[in-house]
């Protein structure tokens, strides 16, 4: 992996008070919101957020929570037709499991109240609904152990799409309170190599969420996670199929060396112009 990598956020209603510019002026290139889950909630944030990312300067995605408790076809369309009126450079069909809404079944063995076929057909049957039909990349959200455990049959098919990893790495103890970090402080959190645990069958990442909702950063009213890109701005605008916007540092870099043609007619008008 090579250094450096570019910074982005995900969010959704949980946090109501984001200042985007900052957030952008601390490296955070890019913005994944939450737009809906199943076929019954839309995020009400979702537009908001959206307008102001995109305002800020960031690219810009948006992701659907798959239930698996809900038909395929009907989230499908119930997402598209959230986002239909934004300019997404990315989708994501997030795969995972929610357990503040399967939480009558916490205490018991989730694979037999939904098998895993089922979780593994749900999150195939929506990509395969998308596809063809937006122009934004189409991108997987899940976590390895989460796809060995409860959904082991999408390996199979996992390899197809860009993957967007969750893969927590910070210091902040597992069972400790959300902790206030600066941004400098932040910094030393933040991965400069290594890669996010990969699904089997999976041999490559494009995004890697690296914080599991412990950094309180100024600029944000709530804990959020951060995410990291596999490459340089360059690359993450050719992935989202962006043009690069010019920079002051590129508008102010030196020009090319000239030609010997050029020196030659550059000293005879000086020469002309001394008399």
């Amino acid at each position: 992996m090579e250094n450096p990598m570019v910074m982005g956020i995900d969010v959704s209603r949980w946090q109501q008070k984001v200042d985007w510019q900052l957030l952008k002026s601390k490296g955070v290139e890019f913005a994944i919101i939450k737009a809906t889950q199943g076929d019954y909630l839309t995020d009400p944030m979702l537009k908001n957020h959206y307008k102001n990312a995109r305002d800020a300067g960031m690219l810009v995605g948006a992701y659907h929570w798959c239930d698996p408790m809900s038909k395929d076809d009907l989230q499908a369309k119930y997402f598209l037709q959230a986002i239909k009126d934004l300019d997404l450079c990315f989708i994501v069909a997030d795969v995972e499991q929610h357990w503040t809404d399967w939480s009558e079944w916490r205490n018991k063995k989730i694979t037999k109240i939904i098998p895993s076929q089922r979780v593994s057909d749900n999150a195939k049957k929506v990509l395969e609904y998308w596809s063809g039909k937006v122009k934004a990349q189409i991108i997987v959200y899940t976590r390895a152990t989460f796809i060995d455990y409860y959904a082991a049959q999408a390996s199979a098919w996992l390899p197809k799409y860009p993957l967007w990893l969750a893969h927590y790495t910070h210091t902040i103890k597992k069972d400790s309170s959300k902790a206030a970090y600066t941004w400098e402080k932040f910094s030393l959190e933040v991965p400069s190599s290594g890669d996010p645990k990969l699904p089997r069958n999976c041999s490559k990442w494009v995004f890697w969420q690296f914080t599991g909702g412990k950094y309180i950063l100024p600029g944000v009213d709530s804990s959020i996670d951060l995410n990291l890109f596999n490459g340089d701005l360059a690359a993450l605008y050719k992935f989202a199929g962006r043009k690069l916007p010019v920079t002051e540092v590129e508008e102010t870099a030196e020009p090319a060396p000239l030609t010997l043609e050029e020196r030659i007619d550059r000293l005879e008008r000086i020469a002309r112009e001394k008399g």
